[in-house]
């Protein structure tokens, strides 16, 4: 039981499961995706939250940098590169079709 229900039930519900469960390769779409303008609407959060939160990244980052020594270059400062990956781009381009631009956050 997971949450109350047998896997037979989380699979009924949830017809993708089956898939993943065989280990095929699976792809799925959010059907709930909504534009930006939208989406923004819905969580919440202001401008001013997100400013909040940024000062108290700035505030603990002495913290962050004793206690996390691998954040001491950037001065506890958490970040993390965008990088692009034209070799894993072009190879699944060649196995049918244009990926457009990958990019990967570490």
């Amino acid at each position: 039981m997971i949450l109350g229900k047998s896997l037979a039930q989380w699979c009924a519900e949830y017809p993708l499961l089956d898939e993943l469960i065989a280990l095929h390769e699976t792809s799925w779409f959010n059907p709930g995706v909504a534009p930006v303008a939208q989406a923004l609407a819905d969580v919440g959060l202001s401008a001013a939250d997100v400013a909040d939160a940024s000062a108290r990244l700035q505030r603990f980052a002495p913290y962050l940098a004793r206690v996390f020594p691998q954040t001491a270059g950037s001065g506890g400062i958490i970040e993390s590169d965008i990088l692009a990956l034209p070799r894993m781009q072009a190879w699944l381009s060649g196995q049918g079709g244009d990926v457009g631009a990958l990019w990967l956050k570490r």
